[in-house]
């Protein structure tokens, strides 16, 4: 069997001809994107990586970036960096001609004095290449030189019925014609891995795909193990040191009159980590979590609301009138149990700060002291561990651990009750209601 291609020295033929224009880092796609769309049968991709990154990323994006221009389809490549980026235009370059004898040139944006005078150049010279490409005829080639990438792209309910079953009919086709098939995507094996692992060639091949889809799911891949080799030595404890000193600042913020308010402390503590070159100012600007931040920022407004309109006193002369003059014991204990059962469905800071003024009010009605309440809604918010929603951190072991709902519950339920007993007894003891 033979198919009409064209031959590459390093072996395989490809089906297309194209001149890939290849960028080294997220600040060279655009520029690769705009050469690409004004030469006839260039193509090219969009890399979003490249810059400080650490050793491990460094080499996937490199092994990457050096696949698709060893790719049969590609004919040449131009390679367009910025100047700034972890390997440069000129190393990528030399380590594709190391590894074919593809026509290859790079330019960087830096160096050519800019981003219109690079696509200039790097425009003539995707033409000049694509000239050369349109000079070269298909060729008979053996089915043996054939190689078909199986790639998993946006499913749909009709893909298991239609398109995943003709793409696997197709690559069998192939196959016995002698030609190879290669899947990508190993993750995309999960759920099916012992459909695939049945028609394995052998068995270690089919214990090798089982192993690699229960080391994906157990999320100890070693692709996502953190590689802290390119990180000084020094960071580290440093930034312990810092983590100390803050909480420390923070602790000692009631007791010593020249220590700055917790909030200026943290922000003290994250400026110090800047200055010394622990982490940059964008890095520190992505670790806000803005949900909780508009969370916190529209939750407590919510919360003095309830308290100043006279809303918290209603919910309070609720309470108090189900609860009947059963005392201020009764209502920390109802107080508690509500902050607990809101806690396990919804964030559990919006319970804790929803619910505090209602308890101070309901207090202060009594004549109680507040903070007995007050302490206990904290604790009671505190005590999200029945739910997988309660915290994000619950949702995050369901997977790895195979966790199920009512996992959450057993242990769930004998903690709270703890909790809730301990609470009862050692708040009044340490803030007496009278």
């Amino acid at each position: 069997m033979q198919f009409w291609g064209y031959k590459r020295k390093e072996g395989r033929a490809g089906t297309r001809n194209h001149v890939l224009i290849l960028p080294t880092c997220a600040c060279g796609s655009e520029s690769c994107r705009i050469v690409a769309g004004q030469v006839r049968g260039a193509v090219n991709m969009v890399f979003n990586t490249g810059c400080s990154d650490v050793a491990a990323n460094t080499e996937m994006s490199q092994k990457v970036l050096t696949g698709f221009a060893c790719n049969p389809n590609v004919y040449g490549v131009v390679i367009i960096g910025l100047g700034c980026e972890t390997v440069g235009h000129r190393q990528l370059r030399e380590k594709i001609q190391s590894m074919t004898s593809k026509p290859v040139v790079s330019f960087g944006i830096q160096e050519e004095g800019g981003t219109l005078k690079t696509i200039e150049k790097a425009t003539r010279a995707a033409r000049d290449m694509a000239a050369e490409a349109g000079m070269q005829q298909k060729e008979l080639c053996d089915i043996s030189e054939l190689l078909l990438g199986i790639e998993c792209g946006g499913s749909d309910a009709t893909s298991g019925i239609a398109s995943n079953p003709a793409v696997g009919e197709l690559s069998d086709l192939l196959v016995d014609m002698g030609a190879s098939a290669m899947m990508s995507e190993s993750i995309e094996w999960i759920g099916g891995e012992h459909v695939v692992a049945k028609r394995a060639a052998n068995p270690e091949i089919h214990n090798q795909i089982i192993q690699i889809c229960n080391e994906r799911e157990a999320g100890s891949m070693a692709g996502e193990e953190q590689d802290y080799s390119s990180i000084p030595s020094w960071h580290g404890p440093f930034t312990m040191l810092v983590l100390a000193a803050t909480i420390l600042c923070m602790v000692g913020a009631d007791y010593i009159a020249f220590l700055p308010p917790i909030h200026i402390t943290a922000c003290v503590g994250a400026v110090i980590l800047v200055l010394a070159g622990v982490m940059t100012e964008k890095e520190a600007f992505a670790s806000f979590e803005m949900l909780t931040v508009f969370m916190l920022a529209f939750m407590m407004p919510l919360g003095t609301a309830i308290n100043d309109t006279g809303a918290g006193k209603m919910i309070a002369d609720a309470v108090i009138s189900i609860t009947g003059n059963s005392g201020a014991f009764v209502i920390m204990a109802a107080l508690w149990l509500l902050t607990w059962a809101l806690t396990q469905i919804m964030s559990n800071t919006a319970a804790c700060t929803l619910l505090c003024p209602i308890g101070w009010t309901i207090a202060e009605s009594l004549g109680a002291d507040p903070r007995a309440v007050v302490i206990a809604v904290f604790i009671a918010s505190s005590v999200a561990v029945c739910t997988p929603m309660a915290i994000p951190a619950n949702s995050m072991i369901i997977g790895p651990g195979n966790v199920k709902f009512k996992d959450f519950l057993k242990p769930g339920l004998a903690v709270s009750a703890i909790c809730f007993a301990v609470s009862m007894v050692l708040l009044p003891l340490f803030y007496p209601f009278y």
